[in-house]
Formats: C-alpha cells, sequence, structure tokens
C-alpha cells in the first residue's frame, strides 16, 4: 500500500533494486549483467550520482554493494514483460521449482533427525561394540577391558555409571548415548542454532558421551547456517542486572522486526495489550517492568495500565538501548534464528516454535538452570530423551489428590445410600 504512489519510473527502479537483493546469495561478489527495457532507469543506474529525488537515491543506495553492468533490452523481448501481463496459473509453488532443488530439498529434509526414542537408544545400544565392552568391564566377567582405548573416556567415571533397562546412565538422570547416535543429539540440540555454549548447556542436562564437548564444538562450527548470520565482531560486557527472587518478578520487554509473521501488528498500546494480558494472566503480575522510551511505552494509556495492575514501570537511559540487555540480547538471538530460517528449508511457523523449545530448554549462562525449569520446576521434554526422576513435591500432590478423590467418594456413597433409603421409606 505504501508504494501505491510511486511513479512509473520509481516503480522500475524499486524493481531492479527489489529483483538484486532477492538473488543477493547468487550475485554478491560477482559481476553480472541486468536486462532493463526503461532506459531513464539504465541512464540513472549507470550514473548513480544524478538521481532524482531522495527516494530514488535511498534505492540506488541499496544497489551501491553489488558489481553489475545494465543493458537495454526491448518489451518484446524481455520474458519478464509477458509474465507482468499474462495471468499466472493455479499451480502450487513446488510445481515450479526446478527438478535439482527439488532434490535437494528432499535430501536435506530427510536427512535431519525429527527425534530419538529411549527405545532407538536401548537398540543402537545393544548393537554398539563400545556399549557391549563397557557392560562386560562393568560386570567384570573379562580382565583388562578398562585397557581398551575405546573404553579408556569410561574409566574416568565408572562409579557413576549404571546399566538399566538397557540403556547406560551416568548419575541415574544422564544417558549415555552410542556412537552412532551422537551426532544426531548434537544435530537434534542445536535445532535452534543457540551457538557452541547453550548446544552444550542443553546436550548436559540430559545426556553425556566421551568428547561431548569437542564434538560439539566442531558440529557448531562447521553448521553453514551459523556462519552465514553469525556477526563477526566483538562486543565489551554490559553490567549485569541484579537476578530476580523469583520468575517473573521483573519483565524486560522491547520490539523486534519487522517480521513475516508478527505477534503484533503495530507498537501502539491498543496491539500490544492483549499480548500482556495473555502473558500476565498466565504467569501473574510482575513487580517491575522495564522498557525502552520508545512507543507505546512512553504512552499515557500504558503508564495507567502499569498503575492499574500495580507494576512498577522502569525506563532505560535514552538512545542506549544496552540499559536493557536482557531484552536485547534475546531479540538478537531471536534475528539469529529467524535469518536461519531463510537459509533452511521448512515452515517459518515451525521454525520459530523449533527455536522457542531449544531456548526454553537451554540452562540460563548465570542461573544454570534453563527457563522453563525455572517456572515449571521440571526439565521440559523435547527432542532428546531424558530420564525423569520422582519427585517429591510431586508424590506429596498425588498423595493430597488421592485422600480428596477417596474422601468425595465416601461422601458420594453417602449421599446414594441416603437416597435409596428415603426411596425405599417411600416405596
Amino acid at each position: 500500500m505504501s508504494k501505491e504512489k510511486y511513479s512509473h519510473f520509481e516503480k522500475e527502479i524499486l524493481a531492479c533494486t527489489w529483483s538484486i537483493q532477492h538473488f543477493h546469495n547468487y550475485l554478491y561478489g560477482s559481476r553480472f549483467v541486468l536486462h532493463s527495457d526503461n532506459i531513464p532507469v539504465i541512464r540513472i543506474l549507470q550514473n548513480c550520482k544524478v538521481a532524482p529525488n531522495a527516494r530514488v537515491e535511498r534505492l540506488l543506495l541499496r544497489v551501491q554493494p553489488y558489481e553489475f553492468n545494465i543493458e537495454y533490452q526491448k518489451g518484446e523481448q524481455n520474458p519478464s514483460d509477458y509474465l507482468s501481463r499474462h495471468p499466472c496459473n493455479d499451480e502450487n509453488e513446488s510445481g515450479r521449482l526446478d527438478p535439482v532443488e527439488q532434490y535437494v530439498n528432499f535430501c536435506i529434509n530427510n536427512s535431519l533427525p525429527k527425534t530419538i526414542t529411549l527405545k532407538q537408544v536401548q537398540e543402537e545400544t545393544q548393537k554398539d561394540v563400545t556399549m557391549n565392552l563397557l557392560k562386560e568391564a562393568l560386570m567384570g566377567n573379562k580382565e583388562g577391558v578398562w585397557a581398551v582405548p575405546e573404553i579408556k573416556p569410561f574409566n574416568k567415571i565408572k562409579e557413576e555409571i549404571t546399566y538399566e533397562q538397557g540403556i547406560f546412565l551416568r548419575n541415574r538422570d544422564r544417558i549415555i548415548i552410542p556412537k552412532s547416535l551422537q551426532e544426531n543429539v548434537i544435530n537434534l540440540a542445536h535445532k535452534g542454532h543457540l551457538g557452541i555454549i547453550k548446544t552444550k548447556q542443553i546436550l548436559r542436562t540430559k545426556v553425556w558421551f566421551p568428547n561431548l564437548d569437542v564434538l560439539t564444538e566442531a558440529f557448531v562450527k562447521t553448521c553453514s547456517v551459523c556462519q552465514a548470520v553469525t556477526k563477526s565482531e566483538q562486543r565489551n560486557p554490559i553490567v549485569s542486572s541484579p537476578t530476580p527472587n523469583y520468575p517473573f518478578q521483573r519483565v524486560d520487554v522491547d520490539f523486534a522486526g519487522p517480521f513475516r509473521n508478527k505477534i503484533v501488528k503495530s507498537t501502539s498500546f491498543q496491539s500490544i495489550l492483549p499480548v500482556l494480558n495473555n502473558i500476565f494472566t498466565s504467569f501473574g503480575y510482575p513487580e517491575t517492568l522495564k522498557s525502552d522510551n520508545g512507543p507505546p511505552f512512553n504512552s499515557r494509556d500504558f503508564k495507567q495500565f502499569l498503575d492499574d495492575c500495580g507494576i512498577k514501570h522502569t525506563r532505560v537511559t535514552p538512545y542506549w538501548p544496552e540499559a536493557n540487555g536482557l531484552a536485547e540480547r534475546f531479540v538478537k538471538t531471536c534475528k539469529k534464528a529467524l535469518l536461519c530460517t531463510h537459509l533452511e528449508t521448512g515452515n517459518f511457523d515451525a521454525k520459530i516454535q523449533e527455536f522457542l523449545v531449544s531456548y526454553r530448554s537451554a540452562p540460563h549462562a548465570s542461573t544454570k538452570i534453563s527457563p522453563f525449569e525455572a517456572v515449571f520446576k521440571r526439565r521440559m521434554n523435547n527432542y532428546i530423551p531424558q530420564i525423569r526422576q520422582n519427585n517429591e513435591d510431586n508424590r506429596e500432590i498425588k498423595i493430597t489428590d488421592m485422600r480428596s478423590k477417596e474422601k468425595q467418594k465416601r461422601r458420594i456413597c453417602t449421599l446414594q445410600t441416603n437416597e435409596k433409603r428415603q426411596l425405599n421409606s417411600t416405596l
């Protein structure tokens, strides 16, 4: 809608700019030829210093990083000119893909693991030669097994290893993964592209295998998607905020975007009100809400809303986003995940959900527990298998629930008996 008032000349410039940026991965760094049937556009692109207005100048600045030659081509000889006038058939997108690209997408989608079950771990453990040697070493059936090179990494932790239901465990809560599943487990932990440290933290909460750190670092460093979107510059660390006393004591908020799928349509108070109400009704009202000074956080309606909810509003230093570091850091992580969705095949919404699962199940760098565990007091069920321990709090809840149900059952039986007596006396 914002481009409806563009002149025909500006739309031609916009078409050239958009097409070049759309194929950035193929055009950047190499010289190419751009064909156009608009002579004024050709003259402007050949001499970018004579832009007629600021809008055209901004469009020209977007193509400055590219090296290309522009040539004139008559409209009757330009295939794209025909496409702008001829209606398209109702053909799905996959039917228009190149067969080679379809095959590549098929290989990528089928090579990615979906999840790993405990049954798979049991089957691969029985097949694994190293796991069978480890079992013999723990049982003491053979002498000198601990001297075998494949078993030496387990020697240091042999007091922590147990064997239950066909699976080796370390400290009774971390599954020892056989070699055939190690790469798949790392791949699953790295689904959200959270980086080396977070990926290792996700793995350490549930699994263990020799050289876990080394293999994880090598896998993440060779991840083409991460290398394409990760920024190389390093910044000085910001001053840490005090750790809250309990979950959702303080909430930091910020805007990020624009994205193709938006949580809110604008930055107005009326747009974010349902989102905030949904969060607060699910997790309770925080004591403090921290934000920047932009709209709608500086509006009278937003201030009135926080006053009605009993929430203290803290604003950061103007024009210094580092002061809201927690929210800004999550926005940076989220943007990286969104950039990864453009380089990986698959549904956009599904990739976002994968990122959220990975982020919420990854231990925090400061607290050493995941956001999910901090709120719900248990580890999240995700793509990686885990051994769940009995919780004493859950046991007390079960006992209380059982007593309540027994009490209700006795009450219902008493009511039924009284009704039966009244019915018999009436008859």
